[in-house]
């Protein structure tokens, strides 16, 4: 029997050939699967962005109620001044504070005014509580989305908060704290509102006038007194 000839570049054209109708055949697939996938993402997306939509429009109030932000100044507490005179007759002397006189209120609360807090404890406060407070627009969503991670993933072993200064005081001004997603969700479109509404030196102003800094003691003067017994700007 005599030996055929092979025709090794025929050969190699028709596996060429081969493999280009199954590569061909396998990017049709994929192509077909990350289209359907996409459609699949693209429908979802549309149903759940309606879906809350509809939830919002229904359940959370988007505006705030500015009403909140004014301090009841008759909770807190009264300080107690008698004169010193220099001069009785000319009515001539200066304010000396009775101190363990004041009148306290349900809390231990002296305003203080914004240009009256060192420049020192508002850049701590903004770097303990909420780096980017003077970037963004009442919330930092980059913090939001990787403390609502560790909420479902428990990446961190202490509690990852997610609140920005602004929605602090949306919380400590309407004493509302319930752990509800609703209650977070309106926090965080008061906190965009407010934003709207209010410069960032009297969103700073209040919050360090309201927010607990423990033994007693709401906003910086009122601690400032406890802690140290002297004035915030001291």
């Amino acid at each position: 029997m005599k030996n055929e000839k092979i025709d090794w570049l025929g050969e190699i054209k028709k596996a060429g050939r081969f493999a280009s109708r199954g590569f061909l055949k396998f990017l049709q697939i994929f192509a077909n699967v990350l289209i359907t996938i996409i459609l699949i993402g693209v429908l979802t997306g549309v149903i759940v962005v309606s879906a809350f939509s509809i939830y919002i429009g229904n359940y959370i109030e988007t505006e705030a109620d500015m009403s909140f932000f004014k301090l009841n100044i008759s909770s807190t507490t009264t300080r107690i001044f008698y004169y010193e005179f220099d001069d009785r007759s000319g009515r001539v002397g200066k304010e000396i504070e009775l101190e363990d006189q004041r009148l306290q209120g349900d809390k231990d609360s002296i305003y203080v005014k914004y240009e009256n807090i060192p420049e020192n404890m508002i850049n701590a406060v903004i770097a303990i509580e909420d780096k980017r407070f003077r970037t963004h627009d009442g919330v930092d969503w980059k913090r939001t989305i990787a403390a609502g991670a560790n909420f479902f993933l428990g990446f961190a072993e202490s509690g990852y908060g997610g609140s920005s200064i602004t929605q602090q005081l949306v919380k400590n001004m309407t004493h509302e704290d319930d752990y509800t997603i609703q209650r977070k969700v309106t926090e965080i479109f008061w906190a965009l509102d407010i934003e709207t509404k209010m410069e960032k030196e009297e969103i700073l102003e209040l919050y360090l006038n309201v927010v607990n800094f423990g033994n007693g003691s709401s906003g910086v003067q009122a601690a400032a007194y406890s802690y140290f017994s002297k004035d915030v700007s001291e």
